[in-house]
């Protein structure tokens, strides 16, 4: 990973091309996960068991959600009354309403210290997007309060920075099996 500055601008897209690569049509899908209610319910009960074995109530905290994606997940935290904002390199989907930014995850546009949660599903994938993990940790350690968590499922790195630690591996069960979680110290 790339402990130098962050560049002033990253590339105009973050996703790689996947034209060539073995699996392409896997590649797209896979930023589209989420892709009905059910799907968007079983993900939220997943977030809310595993942060609630640490006393944590997504409810009761001001949630980042990275990756956005399509905003099925985004609308649905909203509809489940979670206060919550929505970044995506390229927002998409039904957004009309939905507090939703363009913005890398390299470059977080918002004051330090905002959120108590941050989540995301499948935003760590080198093989798909062109990103830098350690700036995207560095970002979303900058934008936790003190003793936030970050929750991440599908997440391909291990990676902690100074002051965010994986507090939690993935368990059993086949959804909480994909969810790490780390807190900033």
């Amino acid at each position: 990973m790339n402990k130098e500055k962050p560049p002033d601008n990253f590339s105009g897209d973050v996703r790689k091309d996947t034209t060539e690569m073995m699996g392409a049509k896997w590649a797209k899908e896979w930023e589209e996960n989420i892709e009905d209610e059910r799907m968007a319910e079983t993900w939220l009960d997943a977030f809310e068991h595993r942060l609630g074995k640490l006393g944590i109530e997504i409810k009761d905290s001001k949630v980042l959600e990275i990756g956005s994606g399509n905003s099925v997940f985004l609308n649905h935290l909203r509809k489940k009354g979670v206060d919550v904002i929505g970044v995506d390199a390229r927002p998409r989907g039904k957004t009309e309403g939905l507090p939703v930014v363009a913005a890398r995850i390299e470059q977080l546009p918002f004051p330090d210290e905002t959120f108590g949660v941050v989540l995301s599903n499948a935003v760590f994938d080198d093989s798909v997007y062109n990103q830098d993990y350690y700036l995207m940790m560095e970002e979303i350690c900058r934008v936790l309060k003190l003793g936030g968590v970050y929750a991440a499922t599908l997440n391909r790195t291990e990676e902690s920075v100074e002051n965010l630690k994986l507090i939690s591996s993935p368990e059993d069960g086949f959804m909480d099996s994909l969810i790490k979680i780390f807190r900033k110290v």
